[in-house]
């Protein structure tokens, strides 16, 4: 119903129709979030789980036996994982110079666009590094301990620890970034802000009703989250990218390694090492197209201090105007002065990064899923 109503909404003329429909989908989209709400208020402990916490709301188990609801969970959880969508940023990173269209658009565009997904995969190396160093600096465990398919023993539902929910930190991320949205070609702001607030909730649900986390782990993780696209949209200079990436880094790996109380082994969940090595490949390509990037506003806008920018100072210099320094003629003039110095410098796109850039990017995340892969099945890294 909601699409249909999306559909004509886009095509509805201006004037009192085009107002109805709005505020139809606003409505809509706080009827989903009742139910999501619902389904976590109402969601009772499963006869076969055991609160590895205490009783409380916050700490208490929340897992539900299978019903439509963990099926809507586990649908979600492949969506909007925080894996899922580091995949799937590289990718768009590594397919939107042919998205933008050669037939005119404004190269400013181009660079704005790029910097911005740049920046979001920032944010979601957060919730692939930063939570597990959490998960060991907090040590609080998962809250739910259920019976085997015999019911003859309990085990705990995903790794030992849970503080905070990284899967929530990632759905704050998108829930945010959409919520954040001024302008969209797609969708008007009430139905970004709506879509948003529905993600975060949905993702907490998600993590609630299938045990994986308590309410109070969910609630942590979707703060951390806000407060990370807050920093990262609002304050952080680029260069803090570069700072970010060290800091987190240098914590997981110290925080990993001085757990008083490992449970490592092979094939096991609980070693957090593999999963952080998955999350610093990430960061790693990160921090290789930044540079490149900043490199290209450089030598191609003027943009000097590009480092020195918040990420809405680089939009406001990249603004489609004379004043940003950038127009066509020039563009072109300082292209073809790196045309031999760039390997890929064909097409009408700004040359933020060269094939070299993405060919080292794919090497460095093929090898840390390599090692991510070892250190969980053959427990290597691993202290006593």
């Amino acid at each position: 119903a909601q699409h249909r109503l999306y559909i004509a909404f886009v095509h509805a003329p201006r004037g009192i129709e085009h107002h109805t429909l709005r505020i139809a989908m606003v409505k809509m989209g706080k009827l989903e979030l009742v139910f999501i709400v619902a389904a976590v208020l109402h969601a009772a402990q499963a006869s076969d789980c055991r609160n590895t916490l205490d009783g409380s709301f916050f700490n208490r188990c929340f897992h539900q036996d299978p019903n439509f609801w963990t099926v809507l969970a586990s649908t979600v959880k492949q969506f909007v994982n925080p894996r899922a969508q580091a995949i799937f940023v590289v990718g768009l990173l590594l397919l939107l110079p042919n998205l933008v269209s050669r037939r005119g658009e404004n190269k400013n565009s181009f660079a704005r666009t790029y910097m911005t997904v740049l920046n979001y995969l920032h944010r979601i190396t957060f919730t692939l590094i930063l939570d597990v160093g959490l998960y060991c600096v907090f040590r609080q465990r998962r809250p739910c301990a259920c019976a085997s398919a015999g019911g003859a023993a309990y085990a705990q539902i995903g790794s030992k620890y849970g503080m905070p929910s990284g899967d929530a930190m990632g759905g704050a991320v998108l829930g945010a970034f959409l919520i954040d949205q001024k302008t969209s070609p797609v969708a008007s702001k009430s139905f970004s802000r709506a879509l948003g607030i529905f993600i975060v909730l949905a993702v907490c649900a998600e993590r609630t009703t299938l045990g994986f986390h308590s309410v109070g782990q969910v609630m942590t993780g979707s703060t951390i989250g806000a407060i990370v696209h807050i920093y990262n949209t609002r304050f952080a200079k680029q260069y803090c990218v570069f700072i970010d990436a060290a800091v987190q880094i240098i914590l997981t790996l110290v925080s990993v390694n001085i757990d008083p109380n490992p449970e490592n082994g092979p094939d096991g969940m609980n070693n957090l090492l593999g999963w952080a090595f998955w999350g610093i490949g990430f960061e790693i390509v990160v921090l290789i197209l930044m540079r490149a990037a900043l490199a290209g506003l450089r030598q191609q806008f003027g943009l000097d201090n590009a480092p020195q920018l918040a990420l809405p100072e680089v939009h406001a210099r990249l603004a489609d105007d004379d004043s940003a320094g950038t127009s066509m003629a020039l563009l072109e003039e300082e292209r073809g002065r790196q045309v031999e110095k760039r390997e890929d410098s064909t097409g009408d796109r700004p040359i933020l990064w060269t094939r070299q850039d993405f060919f080292v990017s794919g090497i460095v995340l093929v090898l840390f899923s390599m090692l991510s892969f070892a250190t969980g099945t053959f427990n290597w890294f691993s202290h006593s």
